[in-house]
């Protein structure tokens, strides 16, 4: 009987306690501490029973369970927040705005924020101030929590222990309690599926907890699962728990002698799946939508969480479709992160693992490719977000990699396989991410605006195209005249040996002359006595120019061994030196070539005349002159743009043919630039080569290959099908301008080409005029029809794509690939394509040492040609006639143009000439020097004062009149104490930096709150107040003793300690953390940290870091903080001086206007004031003044690097430091200034952007 009653007793203990515990009012009234401690000592007291009792206490014992169970849950439940979920981590209001942004992006897509009382600073501001208070509430409670977790972990064993069911039963049927117990071998357990209220599992590890070898099966265990609606296991470190969206499975296994964790296990939990969004294709992607996107976008909350999609179609026909994500940004066709397919046997849905999404969190977006009449087809959307957790008690925290992730929509669950588990604690964390169609962001669309860079580039070289062809097929006209062979002047009829001699001037600055040249060549059979190189009309030998004469001598010369050359120094001013390349005679009779080689000046400061000794075509030459002759040669024939205006004497490939050579390879080059242009991975790719710091991976490989696949082929191809087609019958010989030859035109051409009468008298005399084809093979006539056909495609086709391109990216990623094109293009024509042009030249140089025979000049023609001009091969009578006429003609070209042969210059006169000729060029270089140094003076002067503003005094006098010296507010100058110095914060410089009313009282729109008073000036960023402190130290005072004292500031021993609101030494209270507004302003900020640099008072110099309150919200919060710092004393005997430094922007001047507030605190009491207001443009480059200064720039850089070679070149060929050690110090001085103003130059360009 006293064993009943006891049991009477502590049953209606039982029932005492579960009455109290099972309603919250009750539990809200009682300490949740205590009331956890009670529950456990009734629960442990409940369910003690006797081991030996004669009595069948299983009833009893079920009975008491089930109430101990829905006492533990009801007090676990309690102790937990119903406000966890919303938790997220916000550190500053940059997280604020951007969590907020995220959200409104997809779900406040009707939300007009232009219609908002508030801006982006004060939602961010509440949104942080909500998540600091809930974090202060949830760390109250998590001790809490965990008392009461830990409470029901003890009482879940002890149940298990005590409840007595048979050795191979469950109580899955049992209506007295929700925890499952299972009692079984553990091969039984392990291989069949337990299920619990919202879950189920397997324990897959069980037999090798129980055994480490395995052989456990045998072994009977004991399995206990609980399940708790809310997450008692809230208290871990790192806020995953604040994504826990499933009911708590807590699992107990048991052997008889210990309790055991199965290290692997597989679990499935409830997870609803939500009601599809149905997608109409043909209203969401538009129909200038090249890649026919369907766009969406959601917020990624939880980096550990895996992605699942699944989009059914709504309709048949459709196999599959393709799913494009991008972080941040809209994916296109080209740019994305990665792509999956989406198929019918997967049941049109897949899953993303959380690596896959590299960390990102936030705002992402997908496009779902809707091709062709797949658009007509809806399709339904289903997006969540989701994750296995297992607790891990000893770290705790929620771990997200010991399980992985399969969604099954159709059932409504969530399968998780484990692996290396610690405790059995599981949950899921289940999300719809909301998502939404991006109308707004559609690429591929054209828009006049966003395409204006590139359809402007096309535009303009276009343009360039048809103006230069007009301009280059006139030079293709002339070149037959300038390349076309005459006979000199001085050839007499009776001479009968002929000699083509073709001069080569050089390709230098003022190489060419028009003095009167003369030679003499000498052969083993005689001389030609003195000769002047003249046919009667050329009287010019222009730089760079090839001149082809013939020659005739009354007998032959025989075997070449020597020229000599002069000039009469009869030309003005350059016109007068000339530099001789090479002369190259061509013997008819023979058919013998010889190479005079000169490279030389013949000029009055040196020699005007040369003597050279032959060279035949097997033997070698000098490798200077075989170099500069390969130069030349390269530089006129590969170089792709000096060619077009330096067209080669020997080539059929015309200029326009070279200028439309050019415009494909641009074409093809910008399409290859944009195939790849910032495809990169956002990892590092490892080097297949690596020699020092140059790396080349296999990404490099691949794409330097393609884009050379691409440009380099056509155009080679383009180049052959120009130099070797043969030109068409029909169109040859019908041509009159040129006697007894075919001209490369036909007559209507020279038709339009109004000649001079230059041009007739040349074209009279001349003896061929034909450009030579190349020998070897030949293509037929019509392969330029298809030549002209290549470069209409290859160039409409690469435009095309590049302008879908541009399309793709929008207008910014546009404008910076067409910038770094540009770039690359004028690198490639300035330096690559040169560098390779003078690599080749060295090495022909090196390989063929000697002379280029090559003759593509029939010279029987050109003969036959002489001889019919002269009357030689007509009958005597017409023979006659033929030579009265060219005696006539040479009567009228020697008196309308009277030249004889002169001897080279005599010594004295060569001397006097040569003094008259530095006289003139030291007077032409003293007036250039004059003109450049003030042209750079000038130029210098608009850089140094460009980022000056006559309205700096204007801005700096309005700051004045708000800040120091305000009418009927507190005055700067006014500051004597500390109270001072708040009270002008709070009533001068709040009310005038954040403006709430307008002149007529009115509520200002959010929009003009963030500018300062008269709303012409935008604060950048926010306004701050920075204090820096002195240590304390200890002093001894006479009768006072040791006494703790405050010295001055030292910039090398200042405070730099964190402390708590008032001082406090740290660890701070989390209370202060969530309830004020000014905690950052006892924490010290590196100068480092803000980019500070010291400032110099009144006083003394201060650091560039401190304790610094920012003012970014606005006027309420503003004075919030100040009251909040006054309250606790901020400012104390330990400050030495407080700024208030802020920064506006004046839109209408383009003006940044830094302003510093100094009031210093010595040690001996009072306060100093000192303020500086820097107006400044830093963005010169804007506007016609801008763009002026942006060209001076331009020029400056142009003239430093000129300035840098000649010097370097006066250096290496006169010496001239040596001679004049002062004048060489001014030209490295200037250099080196000049060097690092444009170093500075670039380095704050490149900061602006």
């Amino acid at each position: 009987m006293d064993f009943d009653k006891g049991m009477e007793e502590q049953k209606m203990d039982v029932y005492i306690s579960l009455l109290m515990f099972c309603y919250k009012q009750w539990i809200k009234v009682v300490i949740k501490v205590e009331l956890i401690f009670l529950s456990e000592t009734v629960g442990v007291s409940s369910l003690e029973f006797p081991q030996d009792s004669v009595f069948d206490l299983s009833a009893m014992i079920e009975t008491t369970a089930g109430e101990v169970y829905y006492m533990m849950q009801a007090v676990a439940n309690s102790a937990v927040p119903d406000n966890m979920k919303q938790l997220r981590c916000v550190d500053n209001l940059d997280a604020g705005r951007a969590q907020i942004s995220d959200m409104l992006a997809v779900i406040g897509q009707d939300i007009n924020l232009t219609a908002s009382t508030m801006f982006d600073n004060e939602r961010a501001y509440l949104y942080q101030m909500m998540q600091r208070k809930l974090l202060y509430e949830l760390a109250n409670k998590k001790n809490t929590t965990k008392a009461a977790a830990k409470m029901v972990e003890r009482l879940a064993q002890q149940m298990q222990d005590e409840l007595r069911v048979c050795m191979t039963c469950d109580n899955s049927n049992n209506t007295k309690t929700e925890q499952l117990i299972r009692k079984n071998t553990a091969e039984v357990l392990a291989n069949s599926r337990t299920t619990t209220k919202t879950s189920e599992f397997k324990l897959d590890g069980l037999a090798k907890a129980v055994r480490p070898d395995g052989q456990g099966g045998e072994e009977d265990v004991s399995l206990s699962a609980i399940e708790f609606t809310e997450n008692v296991y809230m208290y871990d470190n790192d806020g995953t728990s604040s994504f826990v969206t499933s009911n708590i499975l807590r699992i107990d296994t048991k052997t008889k002698s210990r309790r055991i964790t199965p290290e692997r296990m597989t679990f499935s939990q409830n997870a609803k799946t939500p009601i599809p969004t149905t997608i109409t294709p043909n209203d969401t992607v538009k129909a200038e939508d090249a890649s026919e996107f369907s766009y969406h976008r959601f917020v990624y909350g939880k980096s550990t969480d895996n992605v699942c999609l699944k989009v059914v179609p709504l309709g048949n026909n459709i196999t599959s479709y393709r799913v494009y994500f991008r972080f941040h940004q809209a994916p296109s066709i080209l740019d994305f992160e990665f792509d999956f397919l989406l198929e019918k046997d997967d049941d049109w849905q897949h899953c993303i693992n959380a690596s896959s999404m590299l960390g990102h969190t936030g705002l992402t977006y997908f496009a779902v490719q809707v091709p062709g009449f797949v658009k007509e087809i809806q399709y339904n959307l289903t997006l969540i977000t989701g994750g296995c957790l297992t607790w891990n008690e000893a770290a705790t925290k929620w771990e997200t990699d010991k399980c992985e992730m399969t969604w099954r929509p159709r059932e409504n669950k969530i399968d998780c396989l484990c692996t290396n588990i610690t405790d059995l604690v599981f949950a899921n964390s289940f999300f719809v991410a909301p998502n939404s169609i991006d109308f707004a962001t559609v690429f591929l669309k054209f828009s006049p605006l966003n395409q204006a860079a590139v359809t402007g580039t096309f535009a303009c070289l276009l343009l360039l195209y048809i103006i230069s062809v007009v301009v280059l097929a006139r030079m293709d006209r002339r070149d037959r005249l300038k390349w076309g062979i005459t006979a000199l002047r001085d050839n007499r009829l009776t001479d009968s040996s002929y000699y083509l001699i073709r001069v080569l001037t050089g390709m230098r600055e003022g190489a060419g002359t028009r003095s009167r040249i003369a030679f003499v060549l000498t052969g083993q059979n005689g001389d030609t006595g003195s000769r002047e190189l003249f046919d009667g009309v050329r009287e010019e030998f222009s730089t760079g120019s090839v001149m082809t004469f013939l020659m005739a001598t009354r007998k032959h010369l025989g075997t070449l061994e020597h020229m000599c050359i002069w000039h009469d120094n009869s030309g003005e001013g350059d016109n007068a030196s000339w530099y001789l390349n090479q002369v190259s005679v061509y013997d008819a009779h023979t058919k013998q070539a010889y190479t005079f080689v000169a490279e030389k000046w013949l000029s009055v400061e040196t020699e005007v005349f040369v003597n050279m000794n032959a060279k035949s075509e097997n033997e070698p030459i000098e490798f200077e002159s075989r170099f500069f002759y390969q130069t030349r040669d390269r530089l006129s024939e590969s170089h792709m743009w000096v060619s077009i205006f330096y067209r080669p004497q020997i080539s059929p490939f015309t200029r326009v043919q070279r200028l439309s050579c050019a415009l494909v390879y641009i074409c093809l080059t910008m399409i290859a630039n944009a195939m790849f242009y910032k495809t990169e991975s956002d990892y590092e790719s490892p080097p297949l080569l690596q020699a020092g710091p140059f790396r080349f991976t296999a990404q490099q490989i691949f794409v330097s290959i393609t884009c050379a696949l691409i440009t380099t082929p056509p155009v080679m191809l383009l180049m052959v099908i120009f130099k070797r087609t043969k030109r068409r019958q029909d169109m040859l010989c019908k041509c009159c301008t040129c006697p007894g030859v075919c001209c490369r035109f036909p007559c209507s051409s020279t038709k339009r080409d109004a000649s001079p009468d230059f041009a007739k008298q040349l074209r009279s005399i001349m003896l061929t005029s034909e450009v030579p084809e190349f020998t070897g093979v030949r293509l037929p006539w019509w392969f330029i029809i298809f030549g002209w056909l290549l470069v209409v495609a290859g160039t409409l086709v690469p435009a095309f794509f590049v302008l879908l391109y541009s399309m793709q990216w929008g207008k910014q990623k546009s404008e910076e690939w067409l910038t770094s094109f540009l770039l690359s293009i004028f690198e490639s024509m300035l330096f690559v394509d040169t560098i390779m042009v003078m690599c080749f030249a060295f090495v022909f140089a090196c390989l063929f040492r000697k002379s280029k025979g090559e003759l593509h000049v029939d010279m029987d023609t050109v003969v036959q040609n002489y001889k019919k001009l002269t009357g030689e091969d007509k009958d005597d009578m017409s023979s006659i006639f033929a030579i009265l006429k060219k005696i006539k003609d040479e009567y009228v070209s020697y008196t309308s143009t009277p030249r004889n042969v002169s001897m080279p210059m005599q010594p004295e006169e060569m001397k006097e000439a040569a003094k008259q000729r530095r006289l003139e060029l030291n007077l032409i270089k003293c007036i250039l020097d004059f003109i450049l140094n003030t042209l750079l003076m000038f130029i210098v002067c608009v850089i140094a004062f460009a980022n000056r503003d006559d309205m700096s005094y204007y801005h700096r006098q309005e700051l004045i009149r708000h800040f120091v010296s305000p009418a009927h507010l507190p005055a700067f100058k006014s500051i004597k104490t500390q109270m001072d110095m708040f009270n002008w914060i709070k009533n001068t410089m709040i009310p005038n930096l954040f403006p709430e009313t307008d002149i007529n009282g009115d509520a200002l729109h959010w929009y003009y709150r963030t500018f300062m008073t008269g709303l012409n000036n935008y604060r950048l960023g926010p306004p701050r107040l920075r204090q820096l402190r002195t240590r304390a130290g200890y002093c001894n005072i006479p009768y006072f003793g040791n006494t703790t004292c405050y010295g001055e500031y030292n910039l090398l021993d200042e405070e730099t300690e964190g402390y708590c609101i008032g001082w406090q030494s740290q660890p701070c209270s989390v209370v202060q953390q969530a309830c004020n507004v000014a905690v950052d302003a006892w924490s010290f900020t590196s100068a480092l940290d803000i980019w500070g640099l010291p400032l110099t008072g009144f006083y003394t110099t201060y650091g560039g870091g401190g304790y610094i309150a920012p003012f970014d919200v606005n006027k309420n919060v503003s004075v919030g903080i100040v009251e909040e710092l006054v309250k606790n004393l901020w400012v104390d005997r330990q400050t030495r001086v407080v700024l208030f430094e802020f920064t506006l922007f004046s839109p209408e001047t383009n003006m940044f206007i830094y302003n510093v507030f100094m009031i210093e605190f010595p040690q001996t009491g009072g306060a100093f004031t000192t303020y500086w207001i820097y107006p400044i443009k830093l963005h010169n480059h804007v506007g016609p003044n801008g763009m002026f200064a942006l060209v001076c720039e331009v020029i400056f850089v142009i003239y430093l690097l000129g300035f840098v070679f000649q010097n370097m070149r006066a250096n290496i060929s006169t010496k001239a430091e040596i001679l004049c050690p002062i004048l060489a110090i001014l030209r490295v001085f200037t250099i080196s200034i000049g060097c690092i103003s444009m170093c500075d130059l670039f380095y704050k360009v490149g900061l602006y952007r």
